[in-house]
């Protein structure tokens, strides 16, 4: 009777969940507070013959779309943009424009971005958020003259406004979040540490939201957009860690970044 060469006498666990997540597809939905989950897979686009996107899918169970904004053009789909996985592709030339169909959250809130920006923003250019990048009112931008990323939000007496750095023409995950109970906006960047600040009067007072230009065209994105996740609560507030450590798992599976 043949035996093993080896014999292991030992448990295989994961103690710090470290094992990528391979069903993302049911984990991602059954997450907290979801209320939007965009990826630039083939299945979750409607494109023409020229790869131009119509829409933009929802994959969680809430079925609101990004679609063409009126005055918009349409971004273009890239096949094996990133690491093997496809991405939608704004240009600032054609003021790519998208309009989300669901109402965005007054109160807590985050945005998350799979993204990259290309070149430095000859002018504050809108990523993900309401109206336009003058507003501020629930925005992620890149601030004019730079390649770096910021969270804005505004309330009638004043702004609240948070940066970090971002490398130019790099795929970067990108957390955008608001306490609204604190007044205090967030924002994490790829594997680095949280950037923060508090104003108690900043609030969101408009509920649009618009994927690479504001509502009149202005401030167009240019840059690459591969995966969007949306959620009513601070996914960057200590209580929520488990779900942000779910939202990172997921990013570095199927993306390939280094996130944690």
């Amino acid at each position: 009777m043949s035996r093993p060469l080896i014999s292991l006498p030992i448990t295989l666990t994961d103690p710090d969940n470290t094992i990528p997540i391979a069903d993302y597809g049911t984990v991602i939905p059954a997450m907290t507070g979801l209320i939007g989950w965009f990826t630039a897979a083939a299945d979750y686009v409607t494109k023409d013959g020229s790869d131009r996107v119509s829409a933009f899918l929802d994959r969680s169970t809430n079925s609101k779309n990004f679609t063409q904004a009126t005055s918009g053009a349409q971004p273009l789909w890239v096949d094996d943009s990133i690491n093997g996985r496809p991405a939608l592709d704004f240009d600032v030339s054609r003021t790519d424009r998208m309009t989300w169909a669901g109402t965005f959250p007054t109160g807590d809130h985050t945005k998350v971005l799979v993204m990259k920006g290309e070149g430095a923003a000859s002018s504050t250019q809108h990523v993900l958020g309401s109206i336009s990048p003058s507003d501020g009112l629930h925005s992620v931008v890149r601030p004019s003259g730079t390649t770096s990323i910021r969270q804005a939000i505004d309330a009638s007496t004043e702004a609240l406004n948070v940066s970090d750095t971002m490398a130019d023409d790099t795929w970067t995950l990108v957390i955008a979040s608001f306490d609204a109970s604190t007044g205090t906006a967030k924002l994490k960047v790829d594997n680095r540490a949280i950037q923060s600040q508090t104003k108690a009067a900043a609030a969101v007072v408009n509920t649009s939201l618009f994927l690479g230009g504001g509502l009149t065209g202005s401030g167009t994105f240019n840059g690459g957009v591969a995966d969007i996740l949306l959620f009513n609560i601070d996914l960057l507030g200590a209580s929520n860690l488990d779900d942000l450590t779910k939202v990172q798992r997921y990013v570095e599976s199927a993306y390939a970044l280094t996130v944690t």
